[in-house]
């Protein structure tokens, strides 16, 4: 009787693993869908400008903010530019740059298997792609992060940037 208690307690087991995964890539799937039927054809800009009314601001920062996954923006030296509170509340401080430490950061938090050498490299390689283009780096069995090339627009000038989404391991960053 406890084999068979057993041999049902993991097929269960097996059963909720197998429809997570399922869930995490579909995910992942629609995810990309949603980046891609946005940026086809088109470059995104994030406008910082003062001119843009606070109420949308505010509006979309909260949005940002409530998003179940890390979201941030970085420049063409790494340095964060934005990074939303669910981050903010993983890494428990505001990083200034994407460097070693956060990458030990994002190991404490589930996103594994990643090198500063091989995200920088990612980083630089999608940040100089034309509009539209969007990387998947898988950084474990249901975590991965998404780079997104962006532009920021101020008051002087358009620069460009990246949009950077990631999924860690176990779905909860806090």
């Amino acid at each position: 009787m406890e084999e068979l208690v057993l041999a049902v307690e993991k097929g269960l087991e097996k059963l909720h693993t197998e429809r997570s995964l399922k869930y995490r890539n579909r995910e992942l799937e629609l995810a990309n869908q949603i980046i891609g039927r946005i940026t086809a054809d088109s470059q995104i800009v994030v406008d910082i400008n003062r001119h843009t009314p606070k109420e949308a601001k505010d509006f979309a920062l909260r949005l940002l903010d409530i998003m179940p996954m890390g979201i941030a923006v970085i420049d063409k030296d790494m340095t964060i530019l934005y990074m939303n509170s669910y981050l903010g509340r993983a890494f428990k401080c505001q990083p200034e740059k994407i460097d070693e430490e956060l990458i030990k950061r994002l190991d404490q938090i589930g996103i594994k298997n990643l090198s500063y050498e091989s995200l920088s490299s990612n980083i630089h390689r999608v940040m100089e792609a034309p509009a539209g283009k969007i990387e998947t780096i898988s950084t474990g069995k249901y975590s991965f992060i998404i780079l997104v090339p962006v532009k920021t627009s101020n008051e002087e000038k358009i620069e460009s940037a990246l949009f950077i989404a990631m999924r860690e391991e176990t779905g909860q960053a806090s």
